[in-house]
């Protein structure tokens, strides 16, 4: 066994490892988001269709996919928890793989272990970790076209594309764009020549994909009467219940940024501010790990400035200057176009569809500058970084632990499950 696929089987253990506390856990469970969830896989048991048979506002995929789990695991919420943790562990993979496109298996794993504790969830609603597995699947298939330019790897992306649009099609039909400005590019920059074969890849992008994803909605959608359809696809006008101009939304986001850093420093400051005992060990935990992040953050920052001083200097080569560039600008491309529906609305959440190419883009900048090191520094700072890891992980498990109470068990026959909020049912 290669040591590619032996850092691949300790990222997919360390997932499951870190996550095993949540399999009856959910810290704030909703009658009417998750409810609307759960209701929806127990109708496609049933044989019913998403948007014919029962409200549904996203694609019409993952109610199949949490109604298998509903099934086969049981039949409870914890079968929802299973079903996310297999979608969790399927991020972290692609992440893992799309990172060793680049860098070392070794520098991937943690790359990937890292996004796996700390990409934001969608606390809302199950649907849309399945979206997160998707693009970060597209991300690695067009790292790997990147590096090897094989054009099955650009067919396999339009499959996953495809599978993108039925879990959230604006999602879906930016990722395709992401997918033929990284082709047309590498392929501009590389030379390559514009075969049929090639020309066929473009047509069944640009046509193919669109219609089959059009045609699988219209099949589920042509019966609606309007006002039906625009509840199942609120996407534009009057339709979303949130409207802001880029005018607002943008200058909001770099200042929420402002106020998590100065945060992360008044704790820096303040970590061990307060005596420790029984009850505030869970605090004080959680104060070192946002000062340990905060130091993570500054590695980041410290990374990028680096590389773009080695740019500078000429001191990367040209081949590898090439790759790196290619594989930036497939980042920011993907994080622009996954902010559209945070920069029309201003809801934070929406910014968590473009986390993951921001923490792609940060492991690139650290493994791109850190080669420059001696080999003692680089030891130490991977060494940090393992230690945060952990420390990560122990704060999660107590954290999640701490909230394991008899009163916010839920021991309906269909929930046996914890949960963080005061049930708003009772």
């Amino acid at each position: 066994m290669n040591i590619k696929k032996i850092f691949l089987f300790v990222t997919i253990g360390f997932v499951i490892l870190f996550s095993l506390a949540e399999l009856n856990f959910y810290p704030q469970l909703s009658q009417g988001d998750h409810g609307r969830d759960l209701y929806a896989a127990q109708e496609i048991l049933r044989g019913k269709l998403p948007y014919k048979d029962f409200w549904w506002v996203y694609g019409p995929l993952m109610p199949y996919y949490f109604a298998a789990f509903y099934k086969l695991a049981g039949g409870t919420i914890v079968s929802f928890l299973i079903g996310k943790l297999f979608l969790k562990t399927l991020c972290a993979v692609f992440f893992y793989l799309a990172a060793s496109t680049f860098m070392a298996p070794f520098i991937a794993c943690l790359a990937a272990l890292w996004f796996a504790q700390s990409q934001q969830d969608f606390f809302f609603t199950f649907n849309h970790l399945g979206g997160i597995a998707m693009e970060l699947t597209i991300l690695y298939l067009l790292f790997s076209y990147i590096k090897e330019q094989r054009l099955k790897l650009l067919w396999l992306s339009l499959l996953a594309v495809l599978a993108y649009c039925l879990i959230k099609i604006n999602f879906g039909l930016a990722s395709l764009a992401v997918v033929l400005i990284t082709a047309g590019l590498t392929d501009f920059i590389y030379k390559n020549p514009l075969t049929k074969d090639k020309k066929n890849f473009y047509v069944t992008a640009l046509v193919g994909v669109p219609a089959a994803a059009g045609l699988i909605y219209w099949l589920l959608l042509k019966d609606l009467p309007s006002y039906a359809i625009h509840q199942c696809m609120p996407y534009f006008g009057d339709d979303q219940p949130h409207h802001h101009g880029p005018g607002e939304t943008i200058p909001y986001y770099f200042m929420q940024h402002w106020l998590t850093l100065t945060h992360a420093v008044s704790g820096l400051m303040n970590a061990f501010g307060s005596h420790v005992n029984a009850q505030g060990f869970i605090v004080l935990l959680n104060r070192v790990g946002t000062s340990l992040n905060l130091v993570n953050h500054l590695l980041l920052h410290a990374a990028t400035i680096s590389v773009i001083v080695l740019i500078a200097v000429k001191k990367i080569p040209k081949t590898e200057l090439k790759k790196l560039l290619l594989i930036l600008f497939c980042l920011g491309v993907f994080f622009v176009l996954n902010f559209h529906e945070f920069v029309v609305s201003g809801v934070w959440y929406r910014t968590f569809w473009s986390l993951p190419f921001l923490f792609m883009f940060h492991y690139v900048m650290m493994s791109t500058a850190f080669r420059f090191l001696p080999v003692m520094a680089r030891g130490f700072i991977w060494g940090v970084v393992i230690v945060l890891l952990v420390f990560n992980g122990v704060i999660g498990f107590f954290t999640t632990q701490s909230q394991k109470i008899p009163p916010r068990f839920l021991n309906s026959p269909h929930a046996q499950v914890y949960v963080g909020n005061e049930p708003q049912w009772k």
